[in-house]
């Protein structure tokens, strides 16, 4: 089993740039600064930072973007949120260039290879309708399409998407979702969806992604983790409680809400409680990740739809349905490299239609060196009570692949737990105290918790003492003593340990370690905040921090 702690960004850790900073905390300074973004009235480097929560009271929003001869540019700043909300978000159009070229509907339309937007919540609705020739249709609350990063990020409005155009190249896309709607080389961390997301399309076509964090990515050195969702996702086309495509790694997500998508008549589209489509090109492509939520749809499986790559330490709980459907993938595709699932364990029920393929593991797995190992399934789950419903010659399933009673397995076996931190960066002025509270699966962790999944936290490396003191673990939280004005981070590593299913049985859980992951806990230590700076006349200073420590 795989647990996680996913890194954050930081405002101040590193001053990536000297570019003018913006204090916003109104409703017009904020509409302001939209406008004179668009209008080249400021640089498209320009930083912000909320100093209150903003109620745009259903105004018609236009993405943040800069128009540059009637192209639309991306945002170059960092956008931090501070932690407040905008609510009464309303957006029912898109920014398009002249030439009708792209689509982009979101808060922000774009953000560039160095730009950011963290610690931001939205509330309100976003339902755009678009008809016309496109090159490609992006739609996400926070951010259209994202080459930066997105971090700490919270949506709750409602996403919807009916398209009822044609795009203009052959490998155009229409992507929706509740964060951003396609992501490049990006990152995107930390983020939460709680919206419904969904998507119509009157054009049949196999480029239209829908997912509760993100539509598409299209780039494989892009990074999807610790993310999750909670809103129902519906489409026609591919669909997926984190990405309804993806070809990088999605890691340590998790997803409760009910994901379901429509077939075309020429498209099998598949639906996955983490992602609906996945094919890495760098082999794995979901790791650690949770599903509790039901999945429909003619391909369907409670971790990924349709995979080519890799699946592992991955956990599923909702109940599957379709044609070709698996506890953990619906159908296993063929690829140029092998393919598999592996460590991974299934408690819910899975079923088919006539004529289809159901398993406890997998649906259908296509011919080519495919493999399934160390796996679990509840016994009596799936008719026939196999592990895959189908598996072509060249493609195996070992003997550590087995069933089990349901009950046993969800007492005592483990495949993935997801560990967070709360809050995932600290901010605190000179003499005050804080803790960070470990989150184990969701719930507060104990020393119960701690020693039943296996979790062993060591410091690694310890920084800034000299402007925060930082405690090591103590019954699952961490405390800290702000000293003087800067930045302390700790680095941890983490070890915990995954179900060894060829030996598993009624005597008890036999286990094996993980791999250790390094996170970093980061601290700012500041004095109150200053009045509101007028949009328009901000200071010098801020930046992006790069504080990253890998997965």
């Amino acid at each position: 089993m795989l647990g996680v702690f996913f890194f954050v960004l930081s405002a101040f850790a590193v001053q990536a740039n000297a570019a003018t900073t913006l204090e916003i905390g109104t409703k017009e300074a904020l509409i302001k600064f939209q406008k004179d973004m668009q209008n080249q009235v400021i640089p498209a480097d320009t930083n912000v930072n909320l100093t209150a929560d903003i109620d745009l009271g259903g105004t018609e929003w236009t993405p943040i973007h800069v128009s540059s001869d009637d192209i639309v540019l991306f945002y170059k700043g960092v956008f931090d949120g501070r932690g407040h909300t905008i609510s009464g978000l309303k957006i029912t159009k898109a920014a398009i260039g002249s030439d009708n070229s792209f689509a982009y509907s979101g808060f922000i339309a774009g953000l560039s290879s160095y730009a950011s937007v963290m610690n931001l919540t939205l509330d309100g609705s976003v339902d755009v309708t678009l008809d016309g020739q496109f090159s490609g249709v992006c739609t996400g609350a926070i951010c259209a399409f994202n080459l930066g990063n997105i971090t700490n990020c919270t949506n709750l409005c409602d996403v919807k998407m009916t398209f009822k155009g044609t795009l203009t190249q052959t490998y155009s896309n229409v992507t929706t979702g509740g964060v951003a709607g396609e992501n490049g080389p990006g990152i995107i961390a930390g983020c939460v969806n709680k919206g419904t997301v969904s998507s119509t399309s009157t054009l049949e076509t196999e480029f239209l992604f829908t997912g509760g964090i993100l539509g598409k990515t299209n780039n494989s050195y892009g990074k999807i983790f610790g993310c999750s969702n909670s809103g129902s996702v519906t489409a026609f086309g591919y669909a997926g409680g984190i990405a309804g495509m993806s070809v990088c790694s999605l890691s340590h997500c998790a997803n409760s809400g009910d994901i379901e998508s429509t077939p075309g008549a020429s498209f099998d589209f598949a639906a996955g409680g983490i992602c609906g489509y996945a094919s890495s090109p760098s082999g794995s492509f979901a790791t650690g990740c949770l599903n509790e939520g039901n999945i429909k749809s003619k391909i369907a499986g409670g971790i990924v739809g349709e995979a080519a790559g890799i699946v592992a330490n991955c956990t599923n709980r909702g109940e599957i349905s379709g044609h070709w459907t698996g506890g953990i993938v619906g159908r296993i595709n063929k690829y140029d490299k092998a393919n598999s699932v592996t460590n991974s364990m299934n408690t819910a029920t899975v079923s088919c239609d006539a004529g289809g393929n159901a398993g406890g593991i997998a649906g259908r797995v296509e011919s080519g060196d495919n493999t399934i190992s160390n796996c679990g399934y509840g016994v009596d789950l799936v008719s026939g009570d196999i592990a895959c419903g189908f598996v072509y010659s060249g493609s195996s399933v070992k003997t550590d692949v087995k069933s089990f009673d349901n009950t046993l397995l969800k007492e005592n076996a483990v495949s993935t737990v997801l560990l967070t931190f709360t809050p995932q960066i600290m901010r605190l002025t000179p003499g005050a105290k804080g803790k960070f509270e470990l989150m184990v699966n969701g719930t507060p962790a104990t020393n119960e918790t701690m020693t039943k999944y296996g979790i062993k936290v060591t410091e690694k490396v310890p920084r800034g003492g000299a402007f925060a003191s930082i405690d090591n673990f103590i019954n699952g939280s961490v405390g800290v003593i702000a000293i003087a004005e800067g930045d302390a981070e700790k680095v941890i590593e983490l070890t915990s340990k995954y179900t060894d299913f060829a030996t598993f049985g009624s005597s008890g859980a036999a286990t094996k370690d993980t791999d250790p992951m390094a996170s970093t806990l980061q601290v700012e230590v500041r004095e109150k905040s200053k009045p509101v700076t007028p949009s328009g006349s901000g200071s010098s200073g801020g930046g992006c921090s790069a504080g990253f420590a890998a997965l």
